[in-house]
């Protein structure tokens, strides 16, 4: 599938100065990404914000479908935040397909620490879509 090449994306465009700047792999129906992000985009004081949490949570998911050749959208999406993420420190993300219903997807997230521990999680619904 040809992606539209959206360099201003929040959550990969490498032109949006504001934005996450996330570099996803993604091969068939899983997806990851290493990040560490700066204080710009905390909560509390070095804490960063479960919005940003979920924006990346809700990227490895979609991803893991995008895979299959897929373009989606979010249709629901649950998040359990087990532990906080801190700035400046480096975590992994991992997205995963876990059912195939042809338009519709299930799909599970993860956010890790360095050492394995599980510091966030989501399921997600998807929708494909043609366009």
């Amino acid at each position: 599938m040809e992606l539209n090449n959206n360099s201003m994306s929040f959550a990969w465009g490498k032109e949006n100065e504001k934005g996450l700047k996330l570099d996803i792999d993604f091969k068939e129906g899983k997806s990851n990404t290493k990040f560490s992000l700066n204080k710009s985009f905390c909560g509390w004081a070095d804490v960063i914000h479960g919005g940003i949490i979920a924006t990346i949570l809700d990227e490895v998911m979609a991803w893991s479908v995008i895979s299959l050749d897929k373009r989606v959208v979010t249709a629901e999406m649950n998040i359990k935040y087990k532990k906080p993420l801190y700035s400046n420190t480096e975590y992994k993300a991992f997205g995963e397909i876990i059912e195939n219903k042809k338009r519709v997807f299930k799909t599970y997230g993860k956010i890790v620490d360095t050492n394995g521990k599980i510091l966030a999680e989501s399921y997600g619904t998807y929708m494909a879509f043609k366009g």
